[in-house]
């Protein structure tokens, strides 16, 4: 039962990117491999999730000792009916480092995703859109867990829980582009719970992201006023407010030439 509730948790967390600081984290090698780091603190979603929980429950995972481990993603999506071939080869070097303390509200998640090529790249920037970057997905797929229940419950919520999800992100070697999928922004915009949502993201308060891109040469022109650029040229840092995605999603697009 433990068990079941906080894998129950971590699936929540997946879906609930926004309600988090989060920070993503990209490095791109100069023969185009590379990887992408996404970190997580979700101290403020467990203190949350505490309150809701019964006092039996929550009394006792409190007295069960702190996590601290890595879990490669391959040891849950070899055995995996639910994900693609494609997929699983996609995710096969993925790794997620899990830190949890309940008495101390400690929840962080640190994903590392390696790519070998720029396709590669392309091609898991897609699928990290779906199911909390694959992990959501493997996690449901483990056998004797039954974890649809958070997924039930937060129906017709799960894109308003992942802003990212309204950007399309496309990499060659010499642009790198997140723009706005004018499709998926309306449908989060006349999202019928948007009202809830909103009323929900502020009693967690401010939720902040950063992106992070490490280039492997200098840096021509950033489209994004709110971006910074190293001294080298080669790296770009973009921090925005997540709730503002919702009333300027211009805020998180960017298009750096290099």
């Amino acid at each position: 039962m433990k068990r079941i509730q906080w894998l129950s948790l971590l699936c929540m967390s997946f879906l609930f990117t926004a309600c988090l600081d989060t920070v993503e984290e990209l490095t791109i090698q100069p023969d185009g491999s590379g990887k992408v780091e996404v970190k997580m603190d979700m101290g403020s979603m467990l203190e949350m999730a505490k309150g809701m929980m019964e006092e039996q429950d929550l009394s006792g995972m409190e007295k069960e000792r702190a996590i601290d481990t890595v879990i490669m993603m391959s040891t849950i999506t070899d055995t995996a009916k639910n994900l693609s071939p494609e997929k699983k080869a996609l995710f096969k070097n993925a790794a997620l480092h899990m830190q949890m303390n309940m008495q101390k509200n400690v929840f962080k998640l640190d994903m590392n995703y390696p790519f070998k090529n720029l396709q590669q790249l392309n091609d898991l920037q897609s699928a990290m859109k779906d199911g909390g970057g694959g992990w959501m997905d493997a996690l449901k797929a483990m056998p004797g867990e039954n974890l649809d229940a958070p997924a039930q419950d937060l129906q017709g919520m799960e894109n308003m829980a992942s802003p990212g999800n309204i950007y399309d992100i496309t990499v060659t070697q010499n642009q790198y582009k997140k723009v706005i999928n004018k499709e998926k922004l309306n449908q989060l915009l006349n999202n019928p719970k948007m009202d809830e949502f909103k009323g929900m993201m502020a009693i967690m308060g401010d939720m902040n992201a950063t992106t992070i891109i490490h280039f492997p040469k200098p840096v021509k022109s950033v489209s994004n006023p709110a971006a910074t650029i190293s001294d080298d040229k080669k790296t770009v840092t973009l921090k925005y407010a997540i709730f503002d995605i919702f009333e300027n999603a211009e805020k998180a697009a960017l298009t750096v030439n290099y």
